[in-house]
């Protein structure tokens, strides 16, 4: 049985303590859910030259994603790109989620 839990406006989709699957609805909310679950504001910071402050406001939904957000993940993590834009992925081409599973079938 999948668990749902609610977190800000996206949604984690529990399958048990070690694995999950992740659905999420815009790209704001892929880039929030990537920082939810990787919690790495330090290492984007490292990686893109913006604000680990920034970083978290994002996380948090204090700060809207932008453009140079968007850029900046997808720039750091090009395996991400496909993932963070369209929220499809493409295992054999190397583009995958954080997770490389896909979303829960709907019953």
């Amino acid at each position: 049985m999948t668990n749902i839990v609610t977190i800000t406006r996206y949604h984690i989709f529990y399958v048990n303590s070690t694995e999950y699957y992740l659905y999420f609805m815009s790209i704001g909310n892929r880039i929030r859910g990537l920082l939810e679950i990787r919690g790495m504001p330090n290492k984007l910071e490292n990686k893109t030259g913006i604000d680990r402050d920034t970083w978290r406001n994002v996380r948090y939904a204090k700060q809207k994603v932008n453009e140079d957000h968007i850029a900046a993940v997808c720039e750091a993590f090009p395996e991400y790109r496909l993932w963070v834009e369209t929220g499809n992925t493409a295992p054999d081409s190397g583009q995958v989620s954080p997770d490389n599973t896909p979303p829960p079938k709907k019953s």
